[in-house]
């Protein structure tokens, strides 16, 4: 039974991280058309200007550019968590600060040393990648279990004689709130 729950509960969290997963790269794949769109219609109207100066067409530009504008702050915004920055404030630090903070703290969490299971340490990546594979693997590989015996070697305990009568009467109010702090 135990089992079965907590197989359904890793079943929906698959499904859910997948899900995310898959609304996330549409998501972004929009963003990407729209950011495309906007360059796009950038440079038909600088080319508009041109050829014909227009008071209509100066303002489409500057309407356009302030949503490009927005576009790039809300990817900034996105670098900024990514980086995991402990002060924000408006105008306070560049882009490229928080992409360096970001691309500090992935090499900070990344192994550069590992112990394989021989006593040898191992420093290339692509050798640290194998070997926690194999410890995994090891550790995931089936191997015979018996789950019976080992509830059948747990010490149990029985309910003395004397207050087995209590337990199959009727539940009362005053029997569940007694233990409780109130």
């Amino acid at each position: 039974m135990r089992s079965d729950a907590s197989d359904h509960w890793e079943l929906l969290k698959l499904k859910n991280c997948s899900a995310s997963i898959k609304y996330s790269k549409l998501r972004a794949k929009e963003r990407r058309g729209k950011e495309r769109e906007l360059i796009d219609g950038i440079a038909v109207l600088e080319q508009q200007l041109y050829t014909a100066e227009s008071p209509e067409i100066r303002s489409q530009r500057k309407a356009t550019q302030c949503e490009l504008l927005s576009y790039y702050s809300y990817k900034l915004r996105g670098t900024i968590i990514r980086s995991r920055g402990r002060w924000v404030e408006e105008g306070e630090k560049n882009r490229k600060y928080f992409l360096n903070l970001e691309k500090r703290n992935k090499s900070l969490n990344s192994m550069h040393k590992l112990q394989s299971g021989d006593g040898h340490f191992l420093s290339d990546n692509n050798d640290i990648l194998l070997e926690i594979k194999h410890e995994y693997k090891t550790l995931y590989s089936s191997s015979e279990c018996f789950p019976n015996t080992f509830f059948n070697e747990l010490p149990t305990q029985q309910v003395p004689v004397e207050d087995l009568a209590s337990c199959d009467g009727q539940l009362s109010l005053e029997n569940v709130l007694k233990p409780l702090p109130l």
